[in-house]
């Protein structure tokens, strides 16, 4: 009972904290509606960039990052995916992480260059 009764305060924390410090006690209904509004589509967008779009470019990111340092090619879209395929093939028994990573390097990294990239 009392975790319950600390979140609610803290909610109700929360809730005053973002009532006061926005223009919302001197709207109108109608403005405030459009204000609260236009600022869950701010939070939208927000969350769709940093559940979607960033890990994506982290991702890449990465991939440009083991190029640059070591001349190979590897996706690691690629090695998640190959990571997902052997857990579900090995249903009930254990992970066997010395085969997946002789897959990884012997399937996963290429020795061509992609997208135009060359080393000097």
């Amino acid at each position: 009972m009392f975790l319950v009764s600390k979140a609610a305060n803290r909610v109700q924390k929360l809730y005053y904290f973002y009532y006061f410090n926005t223009p919302l006690p001197i709207l109108s209904y109608g403005e405030a509606f459009f204000f609260i509004l236009f600022n869950l589509c701010l939070l939208l967008i927000g969350l769709y960039y940093f559940v979607y779009i960033l890990p994506c470019l982290i991702v890449h990111a990465m991939e440009r990052v083991y190029f640059y340092l070591t001349g190979n090619v590897v996706s690691l879209n690629l090695f998640v995916t190959s990571i997902l395929q052997q857990c579900q093939r090995q249903v009930g028994s254990a992970l066997n992480l010395t085969e997946i990573r002789d897959q990884f390097h012997t399937s996963m990294i290429t020795p061509h260059v992609p997208f135009g990239l060359y080393r000097i």
